[in-house]
């Protein structure tokens, strides 16, 4: 059993062991009375802040650190999508795949724009999107050469990551970004290979699934640099849950030290193409569903990144953050 305040983020994340504990923790959640019932399961519920003192101080607290997330950012927050182009055509994607590159004057700007914020932040981090940013590669070097001199001049950290479909990330590529400071990677898989491979076609037609995992496999083998963080999202439909053990077992495949897990239920993100889904759209109830699923599981995977999410303390959306711009 997990137990989880989301008032104190991960930080109050516990797991409890024994029948007897269980059943008296679910007895105290019922009746909603932590007063009675055994006296180290109730210090412990405290010491982990499960249970606390609700009061009018501690609703001004989470209203000041909510409020201090977003108006108080010292860091410079850019998402930069160097093309709209895509080299896939998945059903529930909402953008229109423009075949367009960012031009040299907008880059050129980009950098200025940079020199000059770079002054009152403390640090600059990078997300590149699209699209599919690895088809816009020369403008990616381009631009994070630029934000190395520039960071490098005045100091600053820099890091970045990269939202990418996978097909082109290949170890070779992985290593050319890293000397680019791209460290995280978010990639996604819908399903086993059946699944993702009618959600997540090529542009022409054609399967992505094994592309992607073996682009993995590889990075996981060839790439030897304790930076590298690569996460795996699930969109999760209703074919995707209902082929569960089948998936379970092609993660498992991608268990590794560098690799995790992030669960998100498919659901309507904007334009008329996730029409081609709405009848596999989840509700809800599915979200324990899956969760318990994996708690269950025979072996371990990694869902760092998925707990992290919940933690109260770093869930506010970069966009709006003070010194965030897309």
């Amino acid at each position: 059993m997990y137990l989880y305040n989301s008032f104190y983020g991960t930080k109050s994340l516990a797991k409890v062991y024994g029948e007897e504990h269980i059943d008296e923790i679910v007895s105290m959640i019922i009746r909603n009375s932590f007063s009675e019932g055994n006296d180290e399961i109730v210090q412990f519920l405290k010491n982990i802040n499960f249970v606390t003192e609700l009061s009018i101080e501690e609703e001004k607290r989470l209203c000041y650190l909510e409020k201090r997330k977003v108006i108080n950012s010292p860091d410079l927050i850019l998402t930069i999508l160097p093309t709209e182009s895509c080299n896939f055509r998945c059903l529930y994607c909402y953008e229109n795949h423009n075949p367009i590159f960012m031009c040299k004057r907008t880059q050129d700007s980009l950098v200025n724009f940079v020199e000059e914020k770079i002054k009152t932040c403390r640090n600059l981090y990078v997300n590149w999107f699209g699209g599919e940013p690895l088809l816009a590669l020369d403008v990616i070097e381009h631009l994070s050469e630029e934000f190395i001199k520039i960071t490098t001049k005045y100091k600053k950290a820099y890091l970045a990551s990269m939202t990418t479909n996978g097909y082109l990330l290949t170890p070779e590529m992985v290593k050319l970004l890293l000397k680019y400071r791209v460290i995280d990677y978010q990639v996604t898989l819908d399903g086993a290979a059946p699944v993702h491979d009618s959600l997540r076609t090529l542009s022409g037609g054609g399967n992505t699934f094994n592309v992607i995992v073996k682009n993995l496999l590889d990075v996981t083998k060839q790439v030897k640099s304790s930076l590298i963080n690569i996460v795996i999202r699930t969109n999760y439909t209703k074919p995707i849950y209902e082929n569960l053990p089948m998936f379970f077992d092609e993660l498992s495949k991608l268990n590794n030290k560098n690799i995790n897990f992030l669960i998100r239920l498919a659901t309507n993100w904007g334009g008329d193409v996730v029409q081609n889904i709405s009848k596999d759209i989840l509700d809800e109830t599915y979200y324990k569903r899956i969760i318990n699923f994996f708690t269950n599981a025979p072996s371990k995977l990694n869902f760092k990144s998925h707990i992290s999410s919940y933690d109260m303390h770093t869930n506010a959306c970069s966009a709006a953050r003070c010194n965030s711009y897309v």
